[in-house]
């Protein structure tokens, strides 16, 4: 490599000289020079070798003029090109900024009036390429250049020029593709002899998609897979990603992104004139017909036409094959006839007693809607003799069809020595996959066929409750061994306890769901996290100890699983995320991808917990009735000073959920005093104690950091005064009086506050309760602050005489309060990451409480309160 830039070097050193590289791509590699004749920097770029020794220098020269002729604003100038000693090259202005790659990759998706700008600038380029007969061919965000606020779009014509010259074969055989997967239109991606303007319109709702985004309309393990997505699927809606998208924009890309060139914008500049209806102050109107052709943009109605290559045909065939017809009922399963492979006409009756017995337990579990069993025989003999006379060649999908019934159980069964093994298949018509991958066998003698029969029946009931259990989140597919119906039923139970929020109750259900079903995953990981809503750091540790024993019977799902939780005892909060990330990336749409998006909080990295939940819908599936999710949303929001997101996701989890007021916290740190007021009122009058004192506490924090003091001691002194006015059996409790210590201080009765929390210390009760650690902490803090030195080193050594084995960094934490209340923020900041690096969970409120006023202008501290990522 260093002889060919000597080489590079020394062909252009009359024009040129080559100070660095700058980057490669898949054609060219950029080098940043010096033009010796204007004496100005300038990017050159190579074409790559075996490029260029397909191109003919004098076609490619004779077709790289065309970009050179264009001139715009919003267009990076071809300056020069030739050849130099074999080296295909051209020249363009050095650009002192970045690109849009770049920015995507350091910020993901972009604030929606940056986006628009930049679509903007790019749709102007194109209008102006467009009208001169140009096609770009290859827009992406390497190609777009942003200089100070403007977006450049560079390689003009090039794609083009290159493909003029060669031709797609060749260019294929050198390894060099055109285009760019993850924004090729569907034209482009099935090989089509003519491609027009239309294309680079597809590649700009791409672009868009992503930048609004955070990632493609379409991604894939391969390219093949994504070339295959732009022909074959639609894209999913970019409300459902991101909340503040207006429903006129998203019309606007999603028209960009119609697989059918005569359903998108027509022009360049038509999609500029609507871009532009989104920066006019007023955020514009929707241009007439946005949505015109929409209905008819469905891809199994033009894929005909798009002319697909070899590969996405044979995709494309097999979805058509298997698209369900609207007669299916989603909800329901039917068993089928199990073959028999053993060779032995005598056991053919086994594969009817197998499915016959799987149906009626399935009924009488009432675990999911099944076909009675005569109108599923009946359904199988005819699809039978269909088959035998060649008229059926998908069994599986014409006994969906014959049933209506989009889920068939189906399966085989075989002999070895004496013994009988079963097969068992659970197949989705309507994708034409399995649901999850091969099941173990269920074996048994022989002599012994009703007692296998049972064994495969308990098996495929226990299977199918899980696979239908949305409160698991879609985790079936993935475990190893599916329980038997006893243990699904102890599960089940354990679950309905859990979500009632009954911990002790749920624990007893799980370890005997274990008892039945020891290596049975999904109740081993909700009786772990059971424990982790418990703060049972001990009791997890070993019943982990006890998993980890069983790695080789584990998934590589559930081997994430345990190494998430796993690593969460050991408070590595960094570890856990990657384990659970792998988790979520092998069942998206679970709830690993829900628990992804809390370890991203704890982890500090609210943007990648905000994508992890987005890709979700809240009102069904995995987070049905699951409000956490809300909390965990708006966490991430507030988390990056986003309070008017998490102000919009408030509305929606409201709107869902009636019960619970999420309003309060972005309400306050926006200062919309009048909303406040309306929101405490009503919490006030019709919420529970407990979510009263923890949001007028919250509300009362965060208006005094953000410089609302005047409010802030109004909204303390309302709390003060509802505590002031409940029953006796709750003022007794240790969290009532832990707010009252805090809400006397932050109105200014600090004395008092002192009085509370070490009444509240000598209470045998906060022994056992999860608030022990905090209220020492702040009884510590009050005492640094009123100079009682003493007191307050007294809790310092308590705290530090602790063991942390199980802690997670809380009583470090509460070090470093006291400790910045004593006057020593270096060391104070310096606990408080130690906190962070031991496992203490970050909360979306950190940088708001009260206690850590002694700290809060120290460049560490502020620096730790920056989200990561």
């Amino acid at each position: 490599m260093s002889d060919q830039v000597e080489r590079l070097k020394a062909a252009l050193a009359d024009r040129y000289t080559i100070d660095r590289e700058l980057g490669a791509g898949g054609m060219a590699t950029v080098y940043l020079a010096t033009d010796l004749k204007h004496d100005r920097k300038v990017a050159v770029k190579v074409l790559r070798p075996e490029l260029a020794a397909v191109l003919g220098t004098e076609r490619f020269l004779r077709e790289i003029k065309i970009a050179a002729q264009l001139h715009h604003p919003h267009i990076l100038q071809l300056y020069d090109s030739g050849d130099a000693d074999g080296f295909l090259y051209y020249v363009m202005p050095y650009v002192n900024g970045e690109s849009l790659r770049d920015r995507l990759t350091r910020e993901g998706e972009l604030p929606i009036a940056d986006a628009v700008r930049i679509l903007n600038d790019v749709a102007d380029a194109l209008a102006k390429a467009h009208s001169e007969g140009v096609v770009h061919r290859d827009v992406k965000p390497d190609n777009v250049m942003l200089s100070d606020r403007h977006a450049l779009v560079a390689d003009f014509g090039v794609a083009k020029a290159v493909s003029e010259a060669t031709g797609h074969e060749q260019l294929t055989t050198a390894g060099v593709a055109l285009g760019t997967p993850a924004y090729m239109a569907p034209e482009q991606a099935t090989a089509e002899s003519h491609i027009d303007h239309r294309a680079d319109i597809y590649a700009v709702g791409a672009l868009a998609y992503e930048l609004l985004t955070g990632r493609p309309p379409f991604t894939g393990a391969t390219q093949q897979e994504v070339l295959a997505a732009h022909v074959t699927k639609e894209p999913e809606a970019l409300s459902k990603q991101r909340i503040d998208i207006s429903a006129d924009l998203e019309l606007v890309v999603l028209r960009c992104l119609e697989k059918n060139p005569d359903h998108r914008w027509q022009t360049a500049e038509e999609l500029l004139t609507a871009l532009d209806s989104f920066t006019t102050p007023s955020g514009g109107a929707a241009p007439t017909g946005m949505a015109a052709g929409r209905a008819d943009g469905r891809w199994w109605k033009v894929w005909a036409a798009i002319g697909a290559s070899a590969v996405i045909l044979a995709v494309t065939a097999t979805l058509l094959i298997l698209w369900p017809s609207e007669e299916l009922n989603p909800d329901q399963v039917v068993v089928a006839v199990f073959d028999n492979e053993t060779g032995e006409e005598s056991l053919d009756y086994v594969g009817r007693m197998a499915a016959d017995w799987i149906t009626q337990g399935l009924m009488g579990a009432g675990v999911v809607q099944v076909v009675p069993w005569p109108d599923a025989l009946q359904a199988w003999s005819y699809v039978a003799e269909e088959a035998d006379a060649g008229r059926s060649m998908n069994v599986v999908r014409a006994i969906a069809e014959e049933t209506g019934a989009p889920i068939v159980v189906s399966g085989r069964y075989y002999l070895e020595r004496d013994s009988l093994h079963f097969r068992l298949d659970v197949i989705d018509a309507r994708e034409g996959v399995p649901i999850g991958g091969e099941l173990p066998p269920v074996s048994g003698s022989s002599d012994a066929v009703r007692e296998v029969i049972a064994e495969l029946r308990d098996r495929t009931m226990g299977y199918l409750a899980v696979s239908f259990d949305e409160r698991i989140g879609s985790v079936a597919p993935l475990v190893s061994t599916p329980p038997t119906i006893a243990a699904y039923r102890e599960f089940n139970e354990g679950m309905n306890w859990y979500v009632a929020g009954e911990y002790p109750e749920a624990n007893e259900r799980f370890e005997s769901a274990l008892k039945l079903n020891p290596n049975w995953f999904p109740a081993l990981r909700l009786l772990l996290i059971n424990m982790w809503n418990q703060g049972r750091w001990k009791a997890m540790d070993s019943v982990l100890s006890g998993a980890s024993l069983l790695d080789s019977t584990l998934t590589e799902y559930e081997r994430a699983w345990v190494g998430h939780l796993r690593a969460w005892v050991d408070g590595d909060i960094d570890r856990s995320l990657v384990e659970i990330r792998r988790a979520a990336e092998m069942s998206p749409g679970s709830k690993a991808v829900y628990n992804l998006g809390s370890a991203a909080n704890r982890a500090f990295r609210p943007r990648e917990a905000i994508d992890a939940l987005l890709s979700l819908d809240p009102t069904r599936g995995a987070m049905r009735d699951w409000t956490r999710y809300w909390n965990r949303l708006t966490d991430a929001y507030h988390m990056l000073g986003e309070y008017e997101l998490e102000l919009q996701a408030a509305h929606r989890a409201e709107a869902q959920y009636p019960q619970n007021l999420w309003r309060v916290r972005p309400l306050a740190a926006l200062g919309r005093l009048d909303g406040l007021e309306e929101v405490i009122a009503e919490s006030i009058a019709s919420r529970p104690p407990h979510f009263v004192r923890t949001q007028l506490r919250r509300a009362a924090e965060i208006l005094r950091v953000n410089g609302n003091g005047i409010a802030s001691v109004s909204i303390a002194n309302r709390l003060l005064t509802y505590l002031e006015s409940r029953p006796s059996e709750e003022v007794n409790s240790v969290h009532h009086r832990q707010t009252m210590g805090w809400v006397l201080y932050l109105v200014g009765r600090a004395d008092e506050a002192r009085y509370v929390l070490d009444e509240l210390l000598e209470d045998p009760h906060l022994i056992q309760s999860q608030y022990r650690f905090d209220v020492r902490g702040m009884r510590g803090y009050l005492a640094a602050m009123a100079g009682d030195l003493d007191q307050a080193n007294e809790d310092l050594r308590w705290f530090a005489a602790l063991d942390g084995t199980y802690l997670k960094g809380r009583h470090t934490y509460w070090r470093a309060v006291i400790t910045g209340a004593l006057g020593d923020p270096d060391e104070a900041v310096r606990l408080l990451r130690q906190a962070y690096r031991d496992g203490r969970e970050r909360f979306a409120n950190d940088a708001e409480h009260a206690y850590l006023d002694p700290i809060r202008d120290h460049p560490g501290f502020r620096e730790l309160m920056t989200p990561r990522g």
